[in-house]
């Protein structure tokens, strides 16, 4: 039997968290969910992730900089950025980033 894919889902909104996590679970996924960016640090020291799905604001932290310590922390972890406010220079800097 395969191990399920963890994912953490890093939104300050704890509904748009919701969904992910009651979506993703019907899809066999372990999900987590991070609130803040001070949450989000301490999961991903405590096991590894294969998808971070990560909101471009958060409260305590910048996406764009919450997304190079995810890389920094654990490379092998995709990052999807989710935001309702984009630029195309912010979508180009996560790209480069490695989302």
């Amino acid at each position: 039997m395969s191990e399920k894919h963890r994912v953490l889902v890093i939104d300050d909104e704890i509904e748009v968290g919701n969904f992910f996590k009651s979506f993703l679970e019907k899809k066999n996924m372990q999900v987590l969910l991070a609130h803040s960016g001070e949450q989000a640090r301490l999961l991903l020291h405590e096991q590894s992730y294969n998808l971070a799905m990560l909101d471009l604001k958060l409260p305590d932290a910048c996406g764009l900089e919450m997304l190079r310590e995810i890389k920094s922390v654990q490379p092998n972890c995709e990052v999807i950025m989710m935001t309702g406010y984009s630029t195309t220079r912010t979508a180009v800097k996560a790209i480069q980033l490695g989302a």
